[in-house]
C-alpha cells in the first residue's frame, strides 16, 4: 500500500507503475483540506469529528460517522465526500496495523525515499 498527499501526478504514476498496489491519502493532510473549507468557528468540531470517523473500526461504521457530521459546511462535506474513499484505502489493514499505519510521518519520508529511488531507476 502506498500512502501520500492527493497530488494528482503523484498519484497518477503510483497507478500507472504499480496498478494493484492500493493507494491512501494521508488522514492528516485530507483532515487538513476538509477543515479548510468550513468557517473558523466549525474547523476544531470537524477535525474531532473526522478523528471519530477515522478510528471507527469498520468501514461499515466510518461511514455511518461519515454521514452524521453535520451540514453547518457545505464545501467542507463535499470534499469530505469526495475524498472519503481515498482516505479510508487502510480500512483493508487488520485493525492493529491502521493507528500506527496512518498516524506515522515516518510514511511520508519512506514515500520520498521509495520516489527518489524510482527516479534514479527510470533515468538509469
Amino acid at each position: 500500500m502506498f500512502f501520500s498527499d492527493a497530488h494528482e501526478g503523484l498519484v497518477l504514476a503510483l497507478q500507472k507503475v504499480y496498478p494493484d498496489v492500493p493507494w491512501q491519502r494521508f488522514q492528516a493532510h485530507f483532515s487538513r483540506n476538509v477543515s479548510d473549507a468550513a468557517p473558523k468557528r466549525l474547523r476544531a468540531c470537524l477535525c474531532l469529528e473526522l478523528m471519530e470517523m477515522f478510528n471507527c473500526a469498520t468501514l461499515k461504521e466510518a461511514r455511518a460517522h461519515r454521514d452524521e457530521i453535520a451540514a453547518e459546511a457545505p464545501e467542507a462535506l463535499a470534499r469530505l465526500d469526495a475524498g472519503f474513499k481515498d482516505a479510508m484505502t487502510l480500512m483493508a489493514l487488520p485493525q492493529a496495523t491502521r493507528s500506527c499505519t496512518r498516524t506515522s510521518n515516518c510514511l511520508e519520508r519512506l514515500n520520498t525515499e521509495g520516489m527518489r529511488w524510482a527516479k534514479a531507476s527510470a533515468c538509469s
